[in-house]
């Protein structure tokens, strides 16, 4: 399993100071990541709205390149 931030790339996503809201997620891949948010926001919307394509996700996060606790997101 990898940590991976998954980052919408839609117009109109929830949205903080800082731009749209990204979500950290534990998977084995970057697609199924970004599956992962994909259903879970269909789920919240109670229908098909997002689709794969309306998300990117990073290069896994490594857990041992941080020495120190860290906050992710």
């Amino acid at each position: 399993m990898n940590i991976y931030e998954v980052i919408p790339t839609f117009e109109g996503g929830l949205r903080h100071e800082n731009g749209y809201e990204s979500h950290v997620v534990i998977a084995q891949s970057e697609q199924r990541a970004r599956k992962l948010i994909v259903d879970y926001q269909n789920h919240r919307a109670g229908y098909t709205r997002f689709s794969l394509s309306d998300y990117v996700a990073n290069d896994p996060i490594a857990p041992d390149d941080y020495p120190e606790e860290t906050v992710i997101n």
